[in-house]
């Protein structure tokens, strides 16, 4: 996280979507693991890549809001990371009872293929 408070990417968008399905990976792969020091690995690395992400993305919001609303604004950023996160451990809580694998096979994909489709708009691509 501290890297991606000094690096300054010109692509920033790019790299932002890479990292993103590089996590999807990782989380689609959780499920395979049956030993500690693997896992914990792998879970170091998605952690520090989405560490990474969530600074640079929170940086770029707020350069772009304005000073007026900037509160508002990340109070609604805040309410969908932290304030939904109930309904998304409910959800998990039913998809284990079917599959603790399947849960982070579907999981994984599902960040790929929002981030795929977030990848098809030019405005995506080309965030600063």
């Amino acid at each position: 996280m501290l890297l991606a408070g000094v690096l300054k990417s010109r692509r920033r968008g790019l790299l932002l979507l890479t990292v993103c399905v590089f996590v999807g990976i990782c989380l689609s792969t959780i499920g395979l693991f049956h030993h500690l020091w693997p896992l914990a690995s792998l879970l170091f690395v998605m952690s520090a890549a989405t560490g990474f992400m969530n600074v640079q993305l929170i940086a770029w919001f707020q350069q772009r809001i304005e000073r007026a609303l900037l509160g508002r604004v990340m109070s609604v950023l805040m309410f969908a990371a932290v304030g939904l996160m109930p309904f998304s451990l409910a959800a998990v809580g039913v998809a284990i009872q079917w599959s603790l694998r399947g849960m982070f096979a579907v999981a994984g994909v599902a960040v790929v293929i929002v981030t795929l489709t977030a990848a098809m708009h030019r405005s995506v691509r080309e965030i600063d």
